[in-house]
């Protein structure tokens, strides 16, 4: 696989040292000895990731409707905000599922972003949104500046090479006194172990990936080295919620609340749906008992823009 240059020896984020901790997928991973974020050590080029993406179709189901248009996200929408008819930018926020839930609640008009043609596809026929951009994420950079109330980036800086362009583009393009919401998989997580099927393919993946034996891949996962939600080709980055506040801490401009949500979360977790009373009975273990050892396995950054 083409790999582009390999990266700093410095976290982008905090600035701690990157070191290596093992392989996944034949690629090297590095985490930061500071906020413990990890990345690759070399990234595919940029023409590989669009190529990967085409075709993607994460969540295009029109099934999913009735799980964004809920009363629960209607009040958590209706609360970021008191402006009527607000602007909000979805970004690459699963097949446009959120831009067409805060029009249909009546809050305003919705952009949806994507990089992947077939979900922005999607969203234009089945969807019927008007304002679609197929394209990067630096198509960001073409929006006029202090466009948007609500901005909400769901799972997407893990997959990008250069989050901080994005995290950067995207304040910019928010109004004063707008709320821009940051979701990405909490990098120190340990919500998974109570899905064991997800545990036992993370720990496959690393045996494989490393020659390591079954004890050594649950060591590894059970400690800070475990890098929840990296995935590379998908996934090149398992990031914490420190390292984002520490990034944008000095920032005047705005103010930053962390917290994180657990899988079964209505609002941050809508497609996770708990049928059969032993996915109900391991959704509560997750939530109530390992939760709280080191945060659910959704990090959440709320991003709020300084009036005047």
């Amino acid at each position: 696989m083409k790999r582009t240059k390999e990266i700093s020896q410095s976290c982008i984020f905090c600035e701690g040292e990157l070191l290596p901790i093992y392989h996944l997928n034949n690629f090297e991973i590095v985490q930061c000895q500071n906020c413990l974020s990890s990345t690759v050590s070399s990234y595919p080029d940029e023409s590989v990731l669009q190529s990967f993406y085409s075709g993607f179709k994460f969540q295009t189901d029109r099934k999913h409707l009735s799980r964004i248009t809920t009363p629960a996200i209607k009040k958590w929408m209706q609360s970021l905000n008191s402006t009527k008819h607000a602007r909000m930018l979805d970004i690459g926020g699963g097949a446009g599922f959120f831009a067409y839930a805060f029009e249909y609640f009546g809050l305003g008009n919705s952009t949806y972003i994507d990089l992947d043609t077939s979900a922005c596809a999607f969203a234009q026929n089945e969807l019927n949104l008007k304002n679609v951009t197929c394209g990067d994420v630096k198509e960001l950079s073409k929006h006029s500046p202090n466009s948007y109330d609500f901005i909400y980036c769901r799972h997407v800086i893990e997959h990008l090479i250069h989050p901080l362009e994005m995290i950067e583009a995207s304040i910019t393009l928010l109004k004063p006194g707008g709320t821009y919401i940051l979701q990405f998989p909490n990098a120190l997580s340990l919500e998974y172990l109570a899905y064991p099927e997800r545990l036992k393919h993370f720990i496959k993946n690393l045996q494989t990936s490393n020659g390591f034996s079954f004890t050594k891949a649950l060591r590894i996962h059970l400690s800070k080295q475990n890098a929840f939600g990296i995935d590379p080709i998908r996934h090149l980055w398992a990031i914490t919620p420190q390292a984002i506040g520490d990034y944008l801490n000095n920032r005047k401009d705005i103010s930053i609340e962390t917290k994180t949500a657990s899988v079964s979360d209505a609002i941050y977790s809508p497609y996770t749906v708990s049928s059969t009373l032993l996915e109900k009975l391991r959704a509560i273990v997750g939530r109530s008992l390992i939760s709280p050892i080191r945060g659910g396995a959704h990090a959440v950054i709320i991003i709020r823009k300084q009036k005047g």
